[in-house]
């Protein structure tokens, strides 16, 4: 932020992760020149700056509340509230919506949201249904997790989760639950089998008889499916319809989880610069340009417990026994959130780190859509 004369100069860092133009609009009470507009990215750009000019209006004091909200080209909306005092501009970023997790339990789903907010300790949900013949159970829209019921087993399911903090900040973001090739990977319904044959006594003899009661007895789960595409590369899940990265980069490129110049400033969310999810975000492999980092569940999906160095079904052709990132933040450090969920591939073991980049925080990447 910057004064000449009586015109504040305001510069706003954009960071867009998933790609195409971010909408803006701020207020049109006469103060800024600009209240609304179109932010262009080119393919692999994930930051932009947005220049606005702000006069002050006559006779007022400082201290002016005012907010600035983003839509991205999927329709999800963040509103960040920021205050003007003289030559100093303060922000308070909108809650950060990390995660969805599905459960399919039937005619019936909860939905679960991981929300983390790094300047506001508390926030509020709101969910609605905006497609689909499922009820809320009980009414109740305000709750984490969420209760749907009344599934038909056809329908189309979309709904949107938008989370205030005690500041106003806000984020909505829309997800569809069945019927659309965007639809989130379901939980319950298709957990996987571990891939676990056999059991073992403290002493490394296998046990044949029962008594010991574990996943190479119960045997639960879907039987592990996946298809190759040798010419893209690609491995398939066809257990939940995810599409994993097998070129040799799979193997070979390791980045940090976030730079050291934002890991030192404390921008624990700022992946923007040469990390782990922009090189997913760059990534063109098969025809397709929309990877992603995988959540720490989606990751641990594709681990075989019943092999090791590296634990992962062998239709992946370029495995290594590794650590891998996730994107997943480690809530265990919730006061900082400066750690972030990895598997390590050689039996398959999830671990936490911190994000900076020195050489023991950088792992591999297999990238996910």
């Amino acid at each position: 932020i910057s004064t000449i004369s009586s015109v504040t100069k305001i510069a706003f860092t954009v960071v867009n992760s998933i790609g195409g133009d971010i909408e803006y609009q701020l207020p049109t009470s006469g103060e800024f020149d600009s209240t609304s507009g179109i932010l262009s990215f080119a393919q692999g750009e994930t930051e932009k700056v947005l220049d606005i000019n702000y006069t002050k209006p006559t006779g007022t004091q400082d201290g002016l509340n005012y907010t600035i909200s983003l839509k991205n080209s999927r329709g999800d909306m963040v509103i960040t509230a920021f205050t003007i005092d003289g030559n100093d501009i303060s922000l308070n970023m909108p809650p950060n919506i990390n995660d969805i997790v599905v459960e399919d339990n039937g005619n019936r789903f909860t939905i679960t949201a991981d929300v983390t907010d790094e300047d506001s300790s508390s926030w509020s949900y709101l969910w609605t249904v905006l497609e689909g013949g499922v009820t809320v159970t009980g009414g109740d829209t305000t709750s984490n997790p969420l209760e749907l019921e009344g599934y038909n087993g056809t329908d189309a399911i979309q709904i949107k989760l938008s989370v205030t903090d005690d500041e106003g900040s806000n984020s909505k973001v829309t997800y569809w639950i069945r019927g659309s090739e965007d639809s989130l990977p379901i939980g319950t319904s298709t957990l996987k089998k571990t891939g676990q044959a056999k059991s073992y006594d403290v002493n490394g003899n296998e046990v044949t008889d029962g008594s010991i009661k574990d996943d190479g007895v119960y045997q639960t789960g879907v039987t592990p499916s996946y298809t190759r595409d040798e010419n893209k590369e690609i491995v398939t899940d066809n257990i939940t319809g995810l599409m994993w990265q097998d070129d040799l980069e799979a193997k070979t490129i390791t980045k940090a989880w976030l730079t050291q110049a934002n890991y030192d400033a404390g921008n624990y969310y700022n992946t923007s610069g040469d990390t782990a999810t922009t090189y997913c975000s760059k990534l063109v492999l098969g025809g397709f340009n929309d990877w992603r980092l995988p959540t720490i569940s989606e990751l641990t999906s594709i681990i075989d417990y019943n092999r090791s160095y590296p634990a992962i079904d062998f239709i992946f052709n370029n495995i290594t026994d590794k650590s891998y990132w996730t994107s997943t933040t480690d809530k265990r450090s919730k006061d900082t959130n400066n750690g972030a969920w990895k598997i390590h591939f050689a039996k398959g073991k999830t671990g936490t780190t911190l994000k900076y980049s020195d050489n023991y925080r950088i792992n591999h990447i297999r990238c996910v859509k």
